[in-house]
């Protein structure tokens, strides 16, 4: 989702980047915004392009989830893993050391 005013060069841009990339998105009015998401009350001189893959983050939330995946990271360099990827899927003791799965590459520790 991204909106400012309807004569933004930013928001003709994103338009057209998204238009010849072909990718799926609507150009909306403020008021039509507004309807649709209750949480925002743009201008009236607004538009927004809404790619239907994107949505709306919560900077809190969003900085606590990096504090916590920059956390885990450090308990786990000091536990001697090798840490390429930090999103830990699945973490388990196995027989001859412990095992953590993460999205895109497993680690061990013996």
């Amino acid at each position: 989702m991204f909106f400012g005013p309807s004569d933004s060069g930013a928001v003709k841009s994103v338009h057209e980047s998204l238009s010849k990339l072909k990718v799926p998105h609507e150009v909306l009015k403020a008021e039509d915004v507004n309807k649709r998401f209750d949480a925002l009350n743009l201008p009236i001189n607004y538009v927004c392009v809404l790619e239907e893959g994107a949505g709306i983050l919560r900077a809190s939330v969003a900085v606590h989830a990096l504090q916590v995946n920059f956390a885990c990271t450090v308990v786990l360099q000091k536990l001697n893993y090798n840490v390429r990827d930090k999103y830990i899927t699945q973490n388990r003791p196995e027989r001859l050391g412990t095992l953590i799965h993460t999205l895109t590459l497993t680690l061990t520790h013996d």
